[in-house]
């Protein structure tokens, strides 16, 4: 989900997360996907499912809420995970 985030260029630390598990999950074939929501000043709301990846039965599902990381927190952060700006064009 927070992948879902920083695709926009915004990033946030996690503040809640509420997962829902319908199936045990594995870490074998799997798929998963997050999506943005929302965003209302420094929040953050983003959604997210595990699904298997063989069958396309849904394994769980969460929401989150992230606070905006300040700029100093967003360089680190782009920093630790190897995330460069893209080049004005």
């Amino acid at each position: 989900m927070a992948w879902a985030l920083v695709e926009q260029d915004s990033w946030g630390v996690t503040a809640r997360m509420s997962v829902q598990f319908r199936r045990p999950v594995l870490v074998v074939r799997r798929s998963g996907r997050g999506l943005g929501v929302d965003a209302k000043r420094r929040l953050q709301r983003a959604a997210g499912r595990i699904v298997d990846a063989e069958s396309g039965l849904e394994l769980a599902s969460a929401e989150a809420t992230y606070v905006a990381a300040s700029d100093a927190k967003k360089r680190e952060l782009k920093e630790r995970y190897g995330v460069r700006d893209e080049e004005p064009r």
